[in-house]
């Protein structure tokens, strides 16, 4: 059996006080230093597509919330109100974010599931974590 030792501990998180957007995330995602570039989420075969000059803040909840991720088809990207359960913080806090879950890793990202966000780039800072994170907990609007 594997042992995964979570990176990020939300049961001593607190959300924060100021109300969080898509618009937010938007932001963050857009970012040509996190996810924003044409290698990454602009690019069509690196799901999910939320980046670039045509997305907004309305398509980057259609693509992230209550769908379900291709390498992990049990977890939604983004689960309203539980960012402990949305693949997308997985990708984003855990070191290992594929430890202990079925990764069905297709052919065009393999490996994905085991590759922290933003692939090959530095974490991001804990202030966007934690709007990610509040922004979900707030219900992902």
């Amino acid at each position: 059996m594997t042992v995964c030792n979570p990176t990020f501990d939300y049961s001593k998180y607190t959300v924060g006080t100021m109300p969080r957007t898509s618009a937010d995330v938007l932001a963050i995602v857009n970012n040509a230093t996190s996810c924003g570039t044409v290698a990454c989420h602009q690019n069509p075969i690196n799901p999910p597509a939320i980046a670039g000059p045509n997305v907004t803040a309305a398509s980057l909840s259609a693509a992230l919330v209550n769908v379900a991720s291709p390498e992990v088809p049990s977890m939604k990207y983004v689960l309203p109100g539980d960012p402990h359960n949305s693949y997308i913080l997985r990708k984003l806090d855990e070191t290992d974010p594929g430890c202990g879950l079925a990764c069905t890793d297709p052919a065009m990202y393999a490996g994905g599931c085991k590759t922290r966000m933003p692939n090959g780039g530095n974490p991001l800072p804990a202030d966007q974590l934690n709007t990610i994170r509040d922004w979900i907990i707030q219900g992902a609007h």
